[in-house]
């Protein structure tokens, strides 16, 4: 299970809730996908291109840990926007599902940042990008939080949640309620 601690959590949420229209799934996706592409404007300049890619693959892979389903989604540096596959994901799972998964992409990408270039200059690369409209400063230096697989849930899943937490697997291959 991937570690991020709630301050990075919540941010990674309001970021997401600003850039979207909606907290519907594709809006979602489709904000996700801005974020990232200024995340990489701005960043390729000093990580580099291989750089971004590893930030961007890694803050996947950790999302993968606890939602499986995001093998859907992945970076291509060619394409733009640069992670390919965010509306079919959204599009497959339950709207709060997506809420969830897509967020902690963000919020792991963040969290990334935070560890190689520390919250200071990770802050203040955020203030950059979202100027005024970013959200009120929160601290991403909180203690690791780690959700349970039955807290994920707890969000609702939308119909068949509640079989879901009986035991088995959810929409996404997360099992769960065992």
């Amino acid at each position: 299970m991937s570690e991020v601690t709630p301050g990075t959590g919540e941010l990674a949420r309001r970021l997401l809730r600003q850039e979207a229209a909606s907290w519907e799934p594709l809006a979602l996706a489709d904000a996700l996908d801005r974020l990232y592409d200024r995340l990489r404007q701005r960043l390729v300049g000093l990580v580099g291109q291989a750089g971004f890619a590893a930030l961007c693959t890694r803050a996947l892979h950790l999302a993968r840990l606890a939602y499986p389903g995001l093998t859907a989604i992945d970076y291509d540096a060619a394409a733009m926007p640069c992670l390919r596959g965010t509306r079919d994901f959204a599009l497959a799972h339950a709207p709060d599902a997506v809420g969830a998964a897509l967020t902690d992409v963000l919020a792991q990408f963040i969290g990334l940042l935070d560890t190689f270039i520390g919250e200071a200059l990770t802050m203040r690369l955020l203030d950059e990008l979202w100027g005024d409209g970013a959200p009120e400063h929160i601290s991403i230096a909180d203690p690791p939080m780690e959700r349970s697989r039955d807290e994920v849930h707890q969000q609702g899943e939308g119909e068949g949640a509640a079989e879901s937490r009986s035991g088995g697997t959810d929409s996404m291959g997360t099992e769960v309620g065992r």
